[in-house]
Order: structure tokens, then sequence, then C-alpha cells
């Protein structure tokens, strides 16, 4: 439990205000611990960043850091996103970007895992109630032929949601 939670803190500190300006000292005072309890569990700085080096991030400013998550973490989203939109009231749809689901994941950009998307797919064709529509394109999320059709896709729920509002008045 402490060692998650220095690695949390480290994290935060590191994203706030970059690795080179975090000490061990700031790590164990933001931590709530002594910096001999922060050294019982990592060598050194580099040691918190283990899990980030293998896992693989890329610092786009001081404010902002990409991360890359691992299958499991983004197939364990896409099983509670299912359950949430299960659980909707009235007609909901998605729509998957089949290309990649962020900035940098075009194919050999670092964000590119099309293994990964095709097996959310199959989570949601596979575990959405039969009423929800689930629609996959084989664009990328950043795509301007992608936000058209959100777009069109919203306008058109609107539009029928406004047509059975003005049905039942």
């Amino acid at each position: 439990m402490k060692q998650e939670q220095i690695l949390k803190a480290a994290k935060e500190l590191f994203t706030k205000y970059g690795f080179k300006k975090v000490s061990m000292d700031e790590i164990a005072s933001e931590t709530g611990v002594t910096k001999k309890t922060v050294y019982s569990y990592f060598s050194s700085k580099e040691e918190l960043l283990k899990d980030e080096e293998d896992r693989g991030h890329v610092w786009h400013n001081q404010d902002l850091t990409h991360t890359r998550l691992y299958e499991s973490e983004i197939l364990d989203i896409t099983h509670t996103i299912v359950e949430r939109l299960n659980r909707s009231k009235g007609k909901t749809e998605v729509i998957l970007p089949m290309g990649g689901l962020r900035t940098m994941s075009y194919p050999g950009e670092f964000f590119y895992k099309p293994e990964t998307i095709q097996k959310m797919r199959q989570i949601f064709e596979a575990d959405l109630k039969p009423e929800i529509m689930f629609k996959a394109y084989d664009l990328n999320f950043c795509d301007p032929e992608f936000a058209d059709i959100c777009a069109q896709e919203m306008e058109a729920l609107l539009n029928e949601a406004e047509g059975s509002r003005k049905e039942s008045a």
C-alpha cells in the first residue's frame, strides 16, 4: 500500500514539476512518510520510473504526459464502459474508430495498437445489450471524417429525441 502511495505521489510530482526538479525528500513529504521509507521501497528516483519506462510514455510538456496503457487496462476500461452503457436508458449508440483512439495512434506511431482495438470491438459486439447500436469505422479518432460522422450521429439522435418530445406533447 505504501509503495503504491509513493509511486502515485512521485508520478504526480514528476508530471507537475518534471523529473529533474523533484527530490526524494519532496516525494517522501508528499506521501507523508520519511525519506528512509521511500528508500526502503525504491533505491533511486530512476527506479520510481521503471513502470513508466516499461509502459512507455511521451512527455508532451510539463503539464501533460501521454502514458501508454497496457492492453489489459484498456480492455478492463472497455468492460467498464460496456457495463455502464448497458445501464443506460433511451437510445444509445457507440462509435469506435478502428484506426486509432487518440493522437499519435496512426500506423507506426507510439500509441498505435490495432490488435487491442480489435479486441475492444469484440467486447462491444459481444457484451452490449442488443438495443444499443454499435458502429465501427476504419478511421482514426483524429480524422476529420470521424468527427463528421460523430457530429452527424449526434445530430440524428438529437433530432429523434426532439421528434419524440413533440409527439408526446
